[in-house]
């Protein structure tokens, strides 16, 4: 008897086992329950560090790096482009990285006389006009004037170079120059061919703010005379054969190539064609 309540003991406490591990195991819709509250934890997780990942860095002052909020704020980073000349634009190009003096057109005391400009300092008493020409570029049977191309100017730009040395009759051979054969124009005699997309010189003589053909109209060619400065006691000029496109550059050549029969066109300081 005693026997049989061992045995009868021991499958109780065996049955009380099975049920206790078989109600320990989960059934399949709690599985996936949970499963997916963790698949939504996770992606909640990701989501938040790529946040993170994307936060743009904030400039610091003394980083080595120039941003553009801190030009004005900060001087070890951003250098000052002051150039003490109150006839330049100056700024910190980030493009670049580097300064930018930009000239202010028809700005009295820096030394150049534009067709509008009216600058005792700069302008002579008695400004010579288009209809000098070939004078003061030529003096005699001399070519005393280079004529320059830009560094980026186009074909139809060096043919209207040509057309001009051609136009002037002078025997011997007329050499034209690039832009950067030539440190400056300053007291010196040019005619500058292109426009200030093409020259950087007539970019000095005719500025722009962003867009170097906002003083030009489509289908617009232009002659226009600079004082450049002084030779002795006898100011020096610039004569700009530019246009909007090459074809109007070539077509403001052709007025100087043909000029004694162009004459009635040589008027003022600046013309269009």
């Amino acid at each position: 008897m005693k026997a049989l309540k061992i045995v009868l003991f021991l499958w109780v406490m065996l049955l009380v086992i099975i049920l206790a591990f078989s109600g320990c195991e989960k059934k399949p819709e709690e599985e996936d329950a949970e499963g997916e509250e963790n698949l939504e934890v996770a992606e909640q997780q990701t989501v938040t560090e790529e946040v993170i990942d994307e936060t743009p860095e904030l400039p610091v002052c003394g980083d080595g790096k120039c941003d553009k909020t801190e030009i004005e704020t900060c001087p070890e980073d951003c250098p000052s482009c002051d150039d003490n000349d109150r006839c330049t634009t100056d700024y910190f190009d980030l493009a670049t990285l580097s300064c930018r003096n930009r000239p202010i057109r028809d700005c009295c005391g820096d030394g150049i006389c534009g067709p509008d400009e009216s600058c005792a300092s700069d302008c002579p008493a008695k400004m010579i006009t288009l209809a000098s020409y070939p004078y003061p570029f030529v003096h005699g049977d001399e070519l005393v004037a280079d004529i320059i191309v830009g560094d980026g100017c186009t074909a139809k730009e060096v043919t209207a170079a040509t057309a001009i040395a051609t136009g002037l009759g002078i025997t011997g051979t007329i050499a034209g120059k690039m832009e950067s054969d030539i440190t400056t124009i300053r007291d010196k005699f040019t005619i500058l061919i292109g426009n200030p997309c093409t020259n950087g010189f007539i970019a000095g003589l005719i500025p722009y703010t962003s867009d170097c053909l906002e003083d030009y109209e489509e289908g617009e060619g232009r002659l226009s005379l600079f004082a450049t400065g002084k030779s002795g006691d006898d100011y020096t000029y610039a004569l700009v054969v530019s246009g909007y496109s090459a074809d109007d550059v070539r077509r403001a050549a052709d007025i100087l190539g043909d000029y004694e029969r162009q004459m009635a066109k040589l008027k003022g300081t600046s013309v269009k064609v």
